[in-house]
């Protein structure tokens, strides 16, 4: 005889243990996650559900790019740089949140790059010796 409670988990009466429902979940690419990446990808989603019900004022702020023209501030340029130089996801997220979090309206690109570079410059020099290199092409380039 068995119990199935509401969850769906099932007594097994011979061994009086109790049997989680399976949860299976794909990955991107559509294939079954190992159990490290249930729990990475599980995170992912409940970061973008609370991304997407919290306020964001920095929607609205502008910033001044160095050819004088304004452009609405997108901090996934910000993530996506930092990561680019070498910084782990995690690390860039938080850079990104820090630079988010103080970016107001006015503020200009330049601004921004030099508050990445001092974070960088303090939580991963390999990343930071990567943005500066960049940097120094990019400006030779111009």
């Amino acid at each position: 005889m068995s119990h199935c409670c509401p969850a769906g988990c099932s007594l097994q009466p011979n061994r009086g243990r109790v049997k989680p429902p399976e949860t299976v979940i794909r990955g991107a690419t559509g294939t079954r996650a190992s159990s490290g990446k249930k729990e990475q990808i599980i995170d992912v989603v409940m970061r973008m559900a609370g991304q997407q019900m919290e306020s964001r004022p920095w929607q609205q702020t502008m910033v001044r790019k160095t050819n004088n023209q304004e452009e609405q501030f997108n901090p996934d340029k910000i993530r996506r740089s930092v990561q680019n130089a070498g910084a782990n996801q995690q690390l860039a997220d938080e850079i990104t949140q820090q630079i988010q979090g103080s970016t107001h309206s006015g503020m200009t690109t330049t601004e921004i790059d030099n508050s990445v570079q001092e974070v960088l410059k303090q939580k991963d020099m390999d990343a930071y010796n990567n943005w500066m290199r960049w940097k120094e092409q990019h400006q030779s380039s111009r």
